[in-house]
């Protein structure tokens, strides 16, 4: 179990936030919880699930009331941009924690972006969850979050997110940012970028993303 939901679940603005690891989902929460507070939003006790807990596994904390009343959403983000941006949390970031260690040198004795992609990091992992894109977004192979904006359009759409809950707009933050020398293309070989296609082939489909 995470932490307490509160910066995913705003009770205030009756909204429930799904965080796909790389997708800006730091930046969001950051805002979620510096918007004003409202009355009767104390009344409710904190919901604890995992910070990238998946939206069926939320909807399974909350229960289907809840999450059928309130406004869900999520960010997706072109597949080949988020595994290196994946890449550089491993090596820039998940050093932070000890709990992270053996897994950072791990990645740091594989020496090359292909290595990693041809692991289990790279095959199953975002971070340090596993799974596709979509199985964050859905529930037996269908969307069940409200909203999906997108990583490419982070800022219009949060904004679209704070008019649907009556937020005051903001300018997000940019957090969790990890630095890259290079275009996401080019870290890629015609195998690796097949390993992103394969891998994510429905998140690929539903929301057009090209390479």
């Amino acid at each position: 179990m995470g932490k307490p939901g509160k910066e995913r679940i705003l009770h205030g603005y009756r909204c429930i936030f799904v965080h796909i690891p790389k997708t800006g989902g730091n930046s969001i929460m950051a805002s979620l919880n510096s918007l004003p507070q409202r009355r009767g939003a104390a009344e409710f006790p904190p919901v604890k699930y995992h910070k990238h807990a998946k939206a069926a596994e939320v909807k399974g904390v909350v229960g289907d009331p809840l999450w059928e009343e309130y406004f869900s959403f999520a960010f997706v983000r072109n597949p080949w941009d988020l595994m290196v941006s994946s890449y550089g949390w491993w090596l820039q970031k998940a050093h932070k924690w000890e709990k992270f260690h053996l897994n950072v040198r791990e990645i740091e004795r594989m020496g090359s972006f292909s290595a990693f992609m041809h692991s289990r990091y790279g095959r199953r992992m975002i971070n340090r969850s596993e799974g596709d894109i979509f199985d964050w977004i859905s529930e037996d192979g269908k969307i069940i979050v409200d909203f999906v904006g997108r990583f490419e359009s982070l800022q219009e759409d949060w904004d679209r997110i704070c008019d649907q809950i009556g937020a005051p707009r903001r300018q997000l933050p940019h957090m969790n940012r990890t630095e890259r020398k290079a275009s996401y293309r080019e870290y890629y070989s015609e195998e690796t970028r097949g390993i992103v296609a394969e891998r994510f082939h429905r998140t690929i489909e539903m929301f057009g993303y090209e390479f």
